[in-house]
């Protein structure tokens, strides 16, 4: 007896749509997992360029500064204060020869946005005598946690005006869907000029 050959069965076409289904539920789980994968490596490498650039900032800010001041404006009412999230610097102030003007200085701000407090920035503010440029700039938007602590030549805690080093830490965070990514770096910078 022979059997017509025309078609395909109704077994074989479930069969068929079984093994297409299971092989597209897999490839849909192993391009999900690679894009997961891939938004978390990219969200470690801006991560780890923006506390590099925000650690090199500051300690170049500080490096070249004349000392920590308690406030900025130096009278009057505060907008600045030095202290844990804060950190107000006075700079040799330059002019347009690139020479250092005696008794002039410069501000910088380093400071957590009471805003937006994901947001890490520098400000600098140059007196009227002087060619630097002001800066108004984001060093980091995912900061979590940053603070100064002032340090006299024995590592010993004193105030802002005291210090002749700073040491900072500075935490940053994202969140990625149910991760957690975090990164953290911290230094001891001496002040140069002080």
């Amino acid at each position: 007896m022979k059997l017509s050959q025309n078609g395909m069965s109704l077994v074989e076409i479930l069969i068929g749509l079984t093994i297409t289904s299971i092989v597209g539920f897999v490839l849909v789980g192993i391009i999900t997992s690679s894009n997961s994968f891939f938004i978390d490596q990219t969200i470690k490498v801006d991560q780890g360029l923006s506390l590099n650039t925000s650690v090199r900032e500051i300690s170049d800010l500080i490096k070249s500064s004349g000392g920590v001041v308690s406030q900025y404006p130096i009278s009057g009412a505060p907008q600045y204060q030095s202290g844990i999230n804060v950190l107000v610097l006075k700079l040799p102030a330059i002019s347009a020869t690139e020479q250092v003007i005696d008794s002039v200085f410069d501000y910088a701000i380093i400071v957590k946005e009471p805003i937006d407090s994901k947001v890490l920035r520098v400000k600098v503010f140059p007196d009227n005598l002087s060619s630097r440029k002001a800066i108004n700039k984001v060093l980091s938007t995912s900061l979590e946690t940053i603070k100064f602590l002032y340090l006299d030549t024995n590592n010993n805690q004193v105030s802002s005006s005291q210090a002749v080093r700073v040491n900072f830490i500075i935490n940053l965070s994202d969140i990625d869907g149910l991760a957690d990514n975090e990164s953290s770096s911290s230094g001891v910078v001496n002040i140069k000029n002080n």
